[in-house]
Order: C-alpha cells, then structure tokens, then sequence
C-alpha cells in the first residue's frame, strides 16, 4: 500500500492531497495489471471508473460513424483517464487500450464522486486539469479544422487545374483527326458536285476519291480509339463482378496476350510462378488493362526498337496503411530507365516524352485512375537514366463488390 500511495503523490491530478487523503483513495481503489491489447473499456460503455495509469501505456481510440477508427492519444504513466465520464454520468466518448504490460489504479464513481466532495483541494486541480485538456483539446481541433480547410482548398485547386488540363488535352487530341475528316468530307463533296455538273457519261473516277478516303477512315479511327481512351480513363468497374483470382496466373495470361500482338520490341517476360501464385478477390479484366498499359508503356519507353528487353513482374504480400492485408505488384524494366522530374508527371494525363512517335500520353493515367479508384490501392513509379524503371502496385487482397 505505501508504495502505491507514493505513486500517487507524484501524480498530479493527487498532489495536492495529504498522506492521510491518499490512504483514503487507496482504500476507496484497487489495482489492477493487465496484459497488452486488453481493452480497459469500449466507446459507448457506460462511465463506472476513474483509471489511473501507474506503469505502461494506453492508446486512447475513437470510431466515427461509419466504423472507421482514429488513434486520439497515448498516455503513459502517471496519466489518468476516464474521469469525463465518470463525472458526468455519460457513455464513454472514446475507447482505450493498453498497448503494453500495464498497472492500473481505478477508483469507482460513486466512491471518487463521494470522496472529491469532501476534498475542495482536490476538486480545485481535477477543475483545473480538466480545464487545460479541454483548451488543449479544443486548441488541437481548431487545428486541425484549419489544416483540412486548407488540404481541401489545394485539393479543389488541383482538381480543378486537372480538369482543365483534362479538357485542353481532349480538345487538342481531337482537333486534329475531327480536322482531317471535315477536310476530306468537304473535298469528297466537292468532287461529287463536279460530277454532278459534269458529263453524267463521264462518271466519277474513284481514283479521285482513294486518298480523301483513306484519310477520312484514318481519322476517324483516331477518333474511336481517343474516345475509348477517354472512357478508360473513367476506370468503370460495374461490369464486372469482384472474382477469387490466382495473381500469378492472371498476370501470366496478360503476358501471353500481350505477345500475341504485332510486337515493336523483342520483349522476354519474367512472371511469378503460378503455382504458388497468391489468391486476389478483385478484378480481373482491369488487371489485365493495367498490366497492358504498362507493357506498352515499357515497349514505347523502355528499349530501342529491334532491341531485346526484359520485363520482370513480381508479387509480394504487403500492408496497407490501416494494417489490411495486401499484395505489391512490381512491374520492372532494365532499360532506358527515367529521370526524376518525368517521373513526378508520368502519371499526368497527356503527359509523354514521344508524343512525336504519336503518343497520347494516357496509358500510365489509365493505370493510376484504376489502381487508386477500382483496386483502393497506391502506385508509384522510380528509376534512374540508363538504369531501368519500376512501376510499383500495391493492392487490398480482397475487394468488395460495389466498392470504389
């Protein structure tokens, strides 16, 4: 007991009491060691205890609405805790766990009411503590509040500098094909007004129609495969149902794909072994886009044409931030590599190093649009000049049907 009673002299929230009052707190008390991850109590559970932590720690967690929990706090020792509740009568606001080996004072309500009735010194520095960890509190979500005004603002600001990239990009793109066919119908136009002036025993030579032609369907299908880039940029995935997948298998069936095209470059595959390839519940379809776009991109990039080149692909288990489980997909090549300043935009829409090698510079935004929105994953892409390029994906194992 005196050993206790000496723990609680150095506490603030008791200093101010006599050795006398103490032994009255502890005998009103009890204490209690508990191992780490107990739950000392759960946001919601009514308030029957004040906590007084003697050695350890606690983590102090809250849950909002939708489930999602935040850490608020750490206290160590000779921090005390639960005493809102206890006072006024409410549901806790907020769950706490021990997050090590810990010893615990706690003093029931009715029993620390009772007592700080009788003691005005301690009632003073409980006001008192209590006062400073409300200012301090609501200093800190002032603060907060601030820092995402803030983050929101800069966020509108460069969604709305993207969007009018976005539209400056489309029209752009499609300016010039749009173009060609508006010049080619208006000269075929032309020609037929020609003819239908002319002697109708003449007739039309088609020879005069060939190159506006050939022109007008080449626009055109400039067009049609712009447009179906613009609608993968949206990454829908309400078409296809949320499936169990052997990771290493699909990516296997990419490659082989893939391959199966009229190739630019002499490109090798290094592929995980199917066999003991990890199970992702996800989307199979937009895996094999993604992994398309980044073929393409290593093929139009990576190595010189008529150059043989090596793609290596690799899973590996990960976590995301919230502790979920995960898989990191790795797609890497060994050649031309890339600079810092174009990796920081490789992921911006119609950004590209060869758009004179007629690139649009959508394919790497195609794969950042579906593995942040479909997969609820992060990307990320490194290298250096001369040294090869990397493209890292890390995804949730397992995606819900539905979600975004």
């Amino acid at each position: 007991m005196t050993d206790l009673i000496d723990i609680l002299a150095g506490i603030g929230l008791f200093q101010p009491l006599a050795r006398h009052e103490l032994e009255s707190v502890v005998a009103l008390g009890r204490r209690l060691a508990v191992p780490a991850d107990t739950v000392i109590f759960r946001q919601g559970d009514l308030g029957e205890s004040l906590y007084v932590l003697l050695s350890g720690g606690v983590t102090v967690l809250r849950h909002d609405d939708r489930g999602h929990e935040s850490r608020v706090a750490r206290f160590g020792p000779g921090n005390y805790f639960g005493e809102m509740a206890l006072i006024d009568g409410d549901r806790r606001s907020a769950s706490v766990v021990t997050d090590c080996p810990s010893d615990l004072f706690l003093m029931p309500r009715d029993q620390f009411l009772g007592f700080i009735a009788k003691s005005p010194p301690l009632l003073s520095n409980l006001l008192s503590e209590l006062s400073g960890r409300i200012r301090e509190t609501t200093q800190r979500l002032v603060r907060e509040e601030h820092d995402s005004q803030l983050r929101a603002a800069a966020l509108e600001t460069a969604r709305q500098h993207a969007i009018t990239q976005m539209v400056t990009g489309i029209a752009h793109e499609l300016n010039s094909p749009i173009g060609v066919c508006t010049t080619c119908i208006s000269l075929i136009e032309d020609r037929l007004t020609e003819a239908d002036l002319g002697d109708p025993a003449a007739g039309l030579d088609p020879r005069h129609l060939r190159e506006p032609v050939t022109l007008l369907a080449s626009g055109l299908r400039r067009v049609v495969a712009l447009v179906q880039m613009f609608c993968d940029l949206a990454a829908s995935h309400h078409a296809e149902d949320v499936q169990p997948i052997n990771l290493a298998e699909a990516i296997g069936d990419s490659v082989a794909m893939f391959r199966a095209r009229p190739a630019k470059t002499s490109l090798t595959f290094k592929v995980p072994n199917p066999a003991s390839g990890p199970i992702w519940n996800g989307y199979r379809l937009l895996l094999a886009r993604v992994l398309h776009h980044l073929f393409q991109n290593v093929e139009a990039h990576g190595y010189a044409e008529g150059v043989e080149g090596l793609i290596e692909i690799t899973v590996s288990e990960a976590r995301l931030d919230d502790g979920d489980p995960a898989f990191t997909v790795t797609v890497r090549d060994f050649g031309a590599g890339i600079s810092a300043d174009v990796a920081g935009r490789a992921f911006d829409a119609f950004f590209t190093t060869a758009r004179g090698r007629g690139h649009k510079g959508l394919g790497l935004t195609v794969v950042f649009n579906t593995v942040t929105g479909p997969f609820r994953g992060r990307i990320g892409i490194s290298g250096a000049p001369g040294l090869g390029t990397a493209v890292t994906m890390t995804i949730p194992a397992r995606l819900d049907a539905g979600t975004d």
